[in-house]
């Protein structure tokens, strides 16, 4: 193991908060180059593809991640990739279609000026589904490096080539969109030809792909639709709410603020995932570096709140500093959440996340169905800290439950057998 191997994991967290950081500064600077209503336009197409996205995700990807972390054939692993890249340009054929029908039956759903975006970007929508791809089958192989370089290069590249050439992306959403897709899919293709996908068909790896889903992978789909899908629908709900897409610009900067404290749970569950699958419990000292880190970052937001939002975005998006108060504390429970979820992942407790996802999903969703009605982007953010409160409160008393006590149970019964057998003077087994 070299030196990199060695510090993977402490690589990945810089390269990721990097990758945050970066993604941040192109918000920043986009909120900068356009018009409060662009911005919120560009916002508002960015989580319609991304909800698009999970619709046509179909648990595949996780049922291959966990398929890819059991085993350690690297034929077999390449195999695997090369049916879930199968996967993600089926998936863009169904993106398309779903802009076409949006588009031409719905505009209110996906107006003019944003569906003519679409229709130029259709090439790059490769882009949505690939990061259920790499997230998938870094996290499963411990590829902590290569999970590195997905999450830091991309926005390093978009946001070196948005600033560059600003004078031209000044005032059009047009530009900053291209350079978004162009950088990615540029990142991405590069990454891919690295990654070396075996493709085939038909083979004993489609016939484990399938098992796999039908018992796992599909579960996490439906979960996921309702939590992380219903997540990405808040801020089109709060466009659609509204008479423009302003408000969304303000949600969407709040959550990029807020976006460390959910990241560094779950890099951390990330890290372990390979080795959750034989672990019996989460080890206390991956509690303790989430606990502590989430800690501190929140304070730092609660009282760096409006300094850091009147220093960098200045007087037009004062709103936002309110929404990252607000929506702090539901930041680090939903970060908790899947911190805990990733061990759960790895053991295969696919129906109850299920279950805990359509929970949160269902919250989140009437709740904003409301609150949003009533307050706007304030009520998407609370819909949020309600469904992120329900996520870590299923996840973690199930996972204590059935993880934490039944070892501690089974160590007592172990400990007292002992007993009973030094007492008679006959030998332990």
């Amino acid at each position: 193991m070299n030196k990199l191997q060695k510090h993977g994991l402490k690589i990945l967290y810089i390269a990721s908060l990097a990758g945050v950081g970066f993604s941040f500064l192109g918000s920043l600077l986009n909120s900068k180059l356009l018009s409060k209503e662009s911005f919120g336009d560009w916002k508002y197409l960015q989580n319609y593809l991304v909800l698009i996205s999970y619709l046509v995700n179909f648990g595949l990807y996780y049922s291959g991640g966990r398929l890819i972390a059991a085993t350690d054939n690297k034929t077999k692993i390449r195999v695997y990739k090369g049916y879930l890249l199968y996967f993600a340009m089926t998936g863009v054929l169904v993106i398309i279609l779903s802009i076409i029908i949006s588009g031409v039956f719905f505009p209110k759903v996906l107006h003019e000026n944003l569906f003519h975006l679409a229709l130029v970007l259709m090439p790059f929508f490769i882009v949505n589904t690939l990061t259920f791809y790499f997230e998938s089958v870094y996290q499963a192989e411990g590829k902590l490096l290569s999970l590195a370089v997905y999450k830091l290069a991309a926005p390093l590249v978009y946001v070196t080539l948005l600033y560059a050439l600003k004078s031209f992306s000044e005032g059009s959403i047009y530009y900053n969109a291209v350079l978004y897709y162009i950088s990615y899919f540029v990142v991405f293709m590069i990454l891919l030809w690295n990654d070396k996908p075996i493709f085939k068909r038909n083979t004993s790896e489609w016939k484990d792909l399938k098992l796999q889903h039908k018992s796992y992978g599909v579960h996490l789909y439906w979960g996921s639709l309702w939590s992380v899908g219903v997540m990405y629908l808040l801020p089109i709900l709060v466009g659609l709410f509204n008479i423009n897409n302003v408000e969304v610009g303000s949600y969407g900067l709040a959550l990029s603020f807020m976006m460390p404290l959910t990241l560094i749970p779950g890099l951390v569950g990330t890290s372990y995932f390979k080795q959750y699958i034989k672990l019996q419990t989460i080890p206390r000292v991956a509690f303790k570096k989430v606990l502590i880190s989430s800690s501190a970052l929140f304070i730092f937001l609660i009282f760096g709140a409006d300094f850091f939002i009147d220093l960098l975005l200045g007087a037009k998006y004062k709103d936002v500093a309110s929404l990252i108060k607000i929506g702090a504390l539901g930041a680090i429970l939903h970060g908790l959440g899947d911190f805990v979820n990733k061990f759960l992942m790895a053991k295969g407790e696919s129906k109850y996340l299920k279950k805990v996802s359509i929970a949160m999903g269902v919250v989140q969703l009437i709740s904003s169905l409301i609150l949003i009605k009533l307050f706007s982007a304030t009520g998407g953010v609370i819909a949020k800290s309600l469904g992120s409160l329900i996520f870590f409160a299923a996840l973690y008393i199930f996972y204590y439950k059935k993880y934490v006590i039944q070892k501690s149970e089974g160590i007592k019964i172990v400990i007292q057998e002992e007993e009973v057998l030094k007492s008679e003077n006959l030998p332990a087994n």
